[in-house]
């Protein structure tokens, strides 16, 4: 009888800890509402940010990431234009303006993209080869809306977190001082 009376003398004093160790106040319970509430706010903010390769306006540099032998085969259309680069705002840099054109000839090609962007051939091709092109460029952009959603989540979760510390530090804070004060005054 005494092993029993041991063993539930152990277990109430286990159930006392954990009681002990997983006690909110107040504060931290409305900390914790407040916590999950934020985070639905910014979950549906994200979701109705993600971007879609469809959302992607095209940019030189997909062009750039194509392989050399596709990028011979697009229409550009090069500018004597010259704009200031845009990465360093106060350099001598300058890099060449590449437009696109409309075509030169009835009889060159183009390929509409589902970003409204159209891709012009400089050469008459096969459906198949403006296929792979197509494709190798649609590939890109995926790419880059895979980037992009990245870069969102990972911002998000950090605006999330970010301001939780913050709050939570602040109450902390705020609590270790009024109990400095209060033993003060005892």
């Amino acid at each position: 009888m005494g092993v029993v009376l041991r063993k539930s003398f152990w277990i109430a004093s286990d159930a006392k800890k954990r009681e002990s160790s997983m006690k909110l106040n107040g504060w931290q319970r409305l900390w914790v509402l407040a916590s999950v509430i934020y985070f639905c706010l910014v979950v549906i903010y994200t979701i109705f940010s993600i971007p879609n390769p469809e959302n992607i306006a095209h940019e030189q540099r997909f062009y750039d990431q194509l392989s050399p032998e596709m990028r011979q085969r697009i229409g550009l259309i090069p500018s004597t234009e010259v704009i200031p680069s845009t990465k360093e705002p106060h350099s001598d840099n300058r890099i060449p303006l590449v437009r696109m054109g409309p075509p030169q000839s009835s009889k060159q090609q183009a390929a509409a993209m589902a970003n409204d962007h159209t891709i012009y051939f400089n050469t008459i091709l096969s459906d198949k080869e403006m296929d792979k092109i197509a494709k190798e460029y649609w590939r890109i952009i995926e790419k880059e809306a895979k980037k992009r959603r990245l870069y969102l989540i990972s911002g998000a979760l950090l605006f999330w977190v970010g301001p939780l510390i913050a709050v939570y530090l602040l109450g902390w804070s705020a609590h270790w001082v009024y109990k400095g004060f209060k033993n003060k005054v005892e």
